[in-house]
């Protein structure tokens, strides 16, 4: 999982000069800009990691929990024979297993999401095919729910929510302000149902940022809240996709940007690498945030230096409204790399996925300082 991240760190880098008049701001900024610090943001609260094992044949997977007692398993490298299992922490008994690894009918090649409220929202960038795991339905049919694929015609989309039944809305994965491209849409619509785009968008045809762009997003009482992986920056928008508000963490100041011209002209920063704010999941009454917090030179970065990318990881936890309640972190130093999140709001645990004593992903329950 280490050279997985490592790969991500050098695929995604960037953020944005808007303290320099003579620089472009690289995202969108509203009058209204909030600067968290630690005089206004709520005091941390310390967690230790516990690590719930699992039969051998889920290791090294991707996993999400959901309501203390189902994991829903990701396991891309070696199905058996289904990509995603569903498995009951209660019973000790897989209850249900869906999509078979192809790029045929019905199959994917590689899944990541997250959880809103009851559904997992997947996606498999590679065939540009989605689709959405009802936890309710997994309960009552079993391998008898058929959960539905799109395939849609996005150019890169970064991430996505579903607006009602009909609607999904897109990060465009293309989209960056300046560099020659200011009319590619942040955001585009696609059919549920055929994938299709509902309206014509510019294409971005002049470079190939979803490197300085990637950010994830979900909807929350008609806003739309998108997470700045590679920008300090969490942005707020309404349901008309006008920006309203935006956090930065104060922690760190924006870079510059520049391309790279080689067969695909990337953007990237010039002097960092960066990795920040990522959504974890959504509860009915809360939105969790990880916050990694890396920000490293790049003369410091190889396959061998042994960083931690996650010495620095903060859970953010939101009201629905975007209120900052609490912050978490690891009690003592992390020397696994942390990612996905999940949160069981009735018992108040969360669960995350970081690599064990063998260099494997597995899944960890936090236990919180009393």
């Amino acid at each position: 999982m280490k050279n997985i991240l490592f790969a991500l760190i050098l695929l995604i880098f960037a953020s944005c000069n808007q303290n320099q008049s003579n620089k472009t701001c690289y995202y969108p900024v509203p009058d209204e800009v909030t600067m968290l610090t630690e005089d206004n943001m709520p005091k941390v609260e310390t967690f230790t990691l516990e690590k719930i094992h699992l039969p051998s044949k889920y290791l090294n997977s991707y996993y999400y929990v959901y309501d203390d007692s189902l994991v829903i398993i990701l396991n891309n490298s070696n199905p058996d024979p289904y990509i995603i299992s569903v498995y009951n922490l209660n019973t000790q008994q897989e209850i249900a297993g869906y999509f078979k690894k192809g790029n045929g009918p019905n199959e994917f090649m590689s899944l990541s999401g997250y959880f809103h409220k009851n559904n997992l929202l997947l996606q498999d960038g590679n065939l540009h095919a989605l689709t959405q795991l009802n936890i309710d339905s997994i309960i009552l049919k079993g391998n008898n729910y058929i959960p539905k694929i799109t395939y849609h015609d996005a150019q890169v989309m970064t991430d996505f929510v579903f607006l009602g039944n009909d609607t999904i809305v897109s990060a465009n994965g293309m989209f960056i302000k300046g560099f020659g491209v200011d009319n590619v849409s942040e955001f585009e619509l696609y059919d549920a149902n055929t994938g299709k785009a509902l309206q014509k968008y510019p294409q971005n045809e002049k470079n190939f940022p979803p490197n300085a762009v990637y950010r994830t997003i979900t909807y929350s009482n008609s806003k739309f809240v998108v997470f700045w992986s590679l920008f300090p920056v969490i942005s707020i928008y309404d349901k008309n996709f006008n920006i309203i508000k935006q956090y930065r963490d104060a922690k760190f100041k924006d870079c510059l940007l520049t391309i790279q011209e080689e067969e695909f002209n990337n953007i990237k920063s010039v002097d960092d690498f960066l990795l920040y704010f990522t959504f974890g999941c959504e509860t009915d009454n809360f939105i969790v945030a990880s916050n990694y917090r890396y920000n490293i030179k790049r003369e410091m970065i190889n396959p061998q230096s042994n960083i931690d990318f996650s010495k620095d990881y903060e859970m953010w936890i939101f009201d629905t409204d975007m209120n900052l309640k609490r912050r978490l972190k690891s009690k003592n130093f992390v020397k696994e790399n942390i990612w996905f999140v999940s949160y069981c709001e009735s018992s108040n645990n969360f669960y995350l996925n970081c690599e064990d004593e063998n260099g494997e992903l597995a899944l960890f329950k936090c236990i919180l300082k009393k």
